[in-house]
Formats: C-alpha cells, structure tokens, sequence
C-alpha cells in the first residue's frame, strides 16, 4: 500500500517532469557575420615578340701523336715524345668521333700512335623585342628537346638579345628554342618555338 507520504513524492517527481518538459529553453544564440569577399587578380605575362633565332655549328678537333721506342732485346717501351694540337672550323653537320691509327717510325724502332677525336658545338643566337608585362627582371633561352624535355641553356638580365651554346649532339632530337619572360613575381611566359635548329 502506497503511504500518503510516498504518494505526495511521486505527485511532487511528476509535476517537475512536465513541466520541465513544457518550459522554454533561456538560451538563445546569436550569430553575427560578415560575408567574405575574395578577389583574385590575373596576372597575365606576356612573352618576348619577333623572336628571331640563328645556330651555326663548330667543330674542334684534337689531334694527339705519341712517340714510342721499343727495345729490340728487352721489349721495353719508352715514350719519346707527345704532342697536342687543335684546330676548329665551322661546320654543316654534326661530328663525334675518336679514330687511332699506329704507323712505324720516324726513328729505327719507334712507333707513332695519332689519335683524332672531333666533336661539334651548337651555337645560339636569338634576338627579341621586350615583353609589355610589368616587373619583368629578365629572359632566358630554353633548348626543347623532341621527347618533350626542356633545360635552360641560358638566363639573363632585361636584354634583347642572348647567345649560348650546347653540344650538337642534341641536334638529333629535333631542337628547338624559345625565349622566356621572367618576372620579380616568379611568373614566366615563352615565346613561339623556333624552327628546328640544325648546322
């Protein structure tokens, strides 16, 4: 049996619950915020215009001749004499080659030994008119190479016209140049590819 006590509890327990269940929250949230606005500013660089790019090949030849004497009875081998000479020439193509050839004498039991190697350097020259960007700090030449791949071959100061060299052996992979607008930003812009280069 349910004293009056423990009734009057259960009652009390009852009326807090709904109430609780009915009165409004006190809190109240307040949001306020201003709308960010981003503006972003495109910087459009402008490359170098009437490039005009020229290459000529040099090929260097080094000429080397050791002089040998041989002991006829002991076999042994003294050097008598070397000489190093070197030449270069314009030239229409490209040339990497070593050759050795040994031939008797000048004197009783000498031998000569020539060895040629010729190699060929690619020369670059190119000229432009400067880029109408602003905060431009320089060019640079840049060699394209066939298989896509592309190094500077030369960096330079606000200029209109740079020369540089490469060995022409790359000549074989359908090279190409450019010039590059360079600006304080680190932004750059490359011309129109030259023409395939060649002697």
């Amino acid at each position: 049996m349910i004293t009056t006590r423990r009734a009057l509890v259960l009652l009390a327990l009852t009326v807090a619950v709904v109430l609780g269940a009915v009165i409004p929250a006190n809190a109240a949230f307040t949001d306020n915020t201003t709308a960010f606005q981003a503006s972003v500013t495109t910087v459009k660089v402008q490359p170098p215009t009437q490039v005009k790019v020229n290459s000529s090949c040099v090929t260097t030849t080094w000429t080397t001749k050791r002089v040998v004497y041989t002991d006829p009875v002991t076999g042994a081998q003294t050097t008598r004499s070397t000489t190093h000479t070197m030449t270069s020439e314009n030239s229409r193509t490209n040339v990497d080659s070593t050759t050795t050839s040994t031939t008797p004498g000048p004197g009783v039991g000498e031998t000569t030994t020539t060895t040629v190697d010729k190699d060929t350097q690619l020369y670059v020259s190119a000229t432009w008119n400067r880029s109408t960007s602003a905060d431009v700090t320089g060019y640079q030449m840049s060699a394209h190479l066939g298989n896509g791949y592309v190094f500077t071959m030369l960096s330079g100061a606000d200029t209109t016209s740079m020369s540089a060299d490469a060995d022409a052996d790359y000549l074989s992979t359908s090279l190409k140049a450019t010039i590059d607008t360079v600006t304080r930003y680190g932004w750059t812009a490359q011309s129109a590819l030259s023409k395939t280069l060649s002697c």
